[in-house]
């Protein structure tokens, strides 16, 4: 609520959109910060919440140690909803702070004369006979992601087989849009049959032409949820590498009609993509490549505060900028799947997805002991 208000006042009327040039900070859109801010503090009543919503405009503007002092004045005021949403933003504000220590840190280590740069590495490639014990110590423990090569979960062997399948099932499309503060920069389109879907959308793009990066693309949709009868029995789950998923079982006790929303689906046209994101509630995710290929890049969790990131209105973090352009200090980990491989990301990982061909892959995000006190406390806070 609090970040919400104060979006509105700087962004117009609703509904309100943040815009990404209150994180990209050029001078139009500090002009408008600082207008803001000025009505703030002329403003006659000077409540806890009143001064809350200066917090969250001070940290919007990168004055994140000023927006926590402020907060900690204003903590045990106000009313219990104003309280929940000041809790909300301290927290927001905290990371914020934490970040800028950390990019200090770094920025002092390497002001002496080093020349900082980006570093690139691939992700490690395993064959599927890998064992689950192998797995689990080098990769889903230690929290690195790595790619198996060689699985069957799926089926489909062209375009058409995952068409016959999905059929009139009716689906919502999305776009990656760059000017988007949105998750992942993806906006929602429109909701069409999946067939009418593929012919308008993917077909003109099946043989290696490539489609406008903001192409509608069938995102993170749900299998068991919405066509479980014509698609959920065809499919295996890589239970023999991640055999807990605490994830989906708090999901479908929740849920018991409708169930978890893992697996889910992804049919997206060649040139299409998604933008720099984190998966919420610090899950661990896996990608199976049915058809295709896609170009993976990553960056480890221990180095977020060198993309800038900025919590808007819940904990998704907003990025600047992706992948495409430099970060200096930053390793980012590549790697290009095509149909058979299966990748696992790490919680909080940041990632960036291009399809270098049109793609059908099969997804979800799960919980094991090597996260799940993190998502705990990530749930806790929301």
């Amino acid at each position: 609520r609090l970040r919400h208000e104060v979006l509105q006042d700087i962004c117009g009327q609703p509904p309100v959109i943040p815009q990404l040039s209150l994180l990209q900070r050029p001078k139009s859109a500090m002009d408008r910060l600082d207008a803001t801010e000025a009505a703030l503090r002329a403003g006659a009543v000077k409540g806890a919440f009143e001064e809350a919503k200066l917090a969250s405009l001070l940290d919007l503007k990168g004055q994140h140690l000023d927006a926590q002092d402020i907060l900690k004045r204003c903590a045990a005021m106000g009313t219990t909803e104003e309280r929940a949403a000041m809790g909300l933003l301290e927290h927001l504000v905290h990371r914020h702070v934490c970040w800028q220590e950390e990019r200090e840190k770094i920025s002092k280590t390497t002001s002496r004369g080093d020349e900082a740069k980006q570093t690139v590495k691939p992700v490690e490639v395993l064959s599927a006979q890998v064992s689950r014990e192998e797995v689990w110590r080098r990769f889903i423990e230690p929290g690195i992601p790595c790619v198996l090569r060689g699985v069957q979960l799926a089926p489909f062997r062209n375009l058409r087989d995952v068409t016959t399948t999905v059929g009139k099932v009716k689906v919502p499309i999305r776009r990656c849009d760059e000017s988007s503060a949105n998750w992942a920069r993806l906006e929602f389109d429109r909701v069409v049959h999946f067939d009418d879907f593929v012919t308008e959308f993917i077909q003109p793009y099946e043989h290696g032409l490539a489609a406008p990066r903001n192409s509608p693309q069938l995102f993170d949709f749900s299998i068991w949820q919405q066509c479980a009868e014509s698609l959920g029995n065809q499919l295996f789950m890589p239970s023999k590498w991640f055999p807990v998923d605490l994830y989906t079982y708090a999901s479908a006790q929740m849920q018991p009609v409708s169930g978890s929303a893992c697996p889910t689906l992804f049919v997206a046209p060649c040139g299409s993509g998604s933008s720099l994101h984190v998966d919420t509630l610090q899950t661990n995710f896996w990608m199976f490549m049915s058809l295709g290929r896609k170009r993976w890049r990553l960056v480890s969790k221990d180095q977020i505060a060198l993309l800038h990131p900025q919590y808007f209105c819940d904990l998704n973090p907003v990025f600047p900028e992706d992948l495409n352009v430099v970060k200096p200090n930053v390793t980012i980990y590549e790697t290009e799947l095509e149909a058979g491989d299966l990748i696992f990301v790490p919680a909080g990982w940041p990632h960036q997805v291009d399809n270098l061909e049109t793609s059908v892959a099969i997804s979800a995000n799960f919980i094991d002991t090597s996260n799940v006190h993190r998502c705990i406390e990530e749930a806790d806070i929301m």
